[in-house]
């Protein structure tokens, strides 16, 4: 992935934002780079070294809630069962509700598990991906347990 940050001023007016060119033509803001690094499965401090991942948290701390609204727009409407096997979205909940958006992320767990339940019933273990039920199992336990069902 090519990352190219934008100025953030327009004729010495500062825009506020900052814009970062990610994947193909496609623009991303920090924010979106942040929760792909979180639910990409090396949100660590021994993999992205102790400074980039404070820096992570703390922005995560200031905006919780954003970054749930976040998530969202990333996870999109329609995950595919590779995306929810693959990623570690309830992990980011989690992070994101002792970061104090309890109330949204219960919301999105919600949304999120007929998703889960509607890609276990259709995962097929394969050669190269024989966890593939397991990890969907533990996610929606994860996601039913956020969002407050049994």
């Amino acid at each position: 992935m090519q990352v190219e940050t934008v100025p953030t001023d327009a004729g010495g007016d500062k825009l506020g934002m900052e814009i970062v060119f990610g994947w193909g033509n496609r623009f991303a803001t920090p924010t979106e780079l942040d929760v792909h690094i979180i639910i990409g499965g090396h949100f660590a401090p021994d993999h992205l070294g102790p400074g980039p991942f404070d820096a992570i948290v703390k922005r995560v701390r200031a905006e919780p809630a954003h970054y749930t609204a976040v998530l969202e727009r990333v996870v999109g409407k329609s995950p595919s069962t590779r995306m929810l096997s693959s990623s570690h979205i309830v992990g980011a909940l989690e992070m994101f509700a002792k970061a104090g958006a309890k109330t949204e992320v219960t919301a999105l767990a919600k949304k999120l598990v007929p998703h889960y339940a509607a890609a276990l019933k259709t995962a097929v273990p394969t050669k190269n991906d024989q966890g593939i039920v397991h990890r969907l199992q533990e996610r929606l336990d994860g996601a039913k347990r956020l969002a407050g069902l049994p």
